[in-house]
């Protein structure tokens, strides 16, 4: 029996074709690998923009959160500012007037009624940092003082302490006392000489 005779080309070729189905899963698993890579690179990518959604998210619902507290505390502010607000002009419309009409001399039995019958009339009004009690668009004892000379006011208006017109005949109040007196009263004083 003889041998049979390889050649070293025969040697090449039979190993090509055993390794060749070898070298193309290798090639195949080269290109999967490479993908799988890219893909992974990609994943890494996909990871930090998640990471990074996550901490946004954390930030807006913080931030919601405060929003939510300020604006709370924003509109209870308010309300101590307008019930502050409406205290304030209150007092100032009610002792503006009361000094107003006392100034003027009102009856003091009738000052609670004057009062009800002006308040509603009166407001505050902003003159830069100052607010000022008025009425129309005078001050509050200017307008009481034209108004307690007016006709309407004048019924409301306490009579000077006197002896009437002619009681003795020739008492004349002297200049000091009508000094003391108010503008409204020497006014009235002065009708009741007639």
């Amino acid at each position: 029996m003889s041998e049979p005779k390889y050649t070293q080309e025969d040697l090449d070729a039979a190993i090509e074709e055993a390794t060749k189905p070898l070298l193309n899963k290798r090639d195949e698993l080269l290109k999967e690998l490479k993908s799988v890579r890219k893909n992974l690179e990609n994943v890494g990518d996909v990871e930090k923009l998640h990471e990074r959604i996550e901490a946004l998210e954390t930030e807006r619902d913080t931030a919601t959160k405060q929003l939510k507290d300020s604006t709370k505390s924003l509109e209870t502010i308010t309300k101590q500012l307008e019930s502050e607000s409406g205290f304030t002009s209150k007092l100032l419309l009610d002792n503006g007037l009361t000094d107003a009409l006392v100034n003027a001399g009102v009856k003091k039995e009738l000052l609670p009624a004057v009062k009800a019958l002006l308040s509603g009339q009166a407001k505050v009004v902003i003159d830069g940092d100052a607010r000022k009690a008025v009425i129309g668009e005078k001050d509050l004892s200017t307008f009481i003082t034209e108004w307690s000379a007016s006709d309407e006011g004048k019924h409301f208006i306490q009579a000077p302490a006197n002896g009437g017109g002619g009681a003795d005949g020739s008492k004349v109040t002297p200049i000091n006392d009508l000094m003391k007196l108010s503008p409204v009263e020497r006014m009235n004083a002065a009708r009741n000489l007639k």
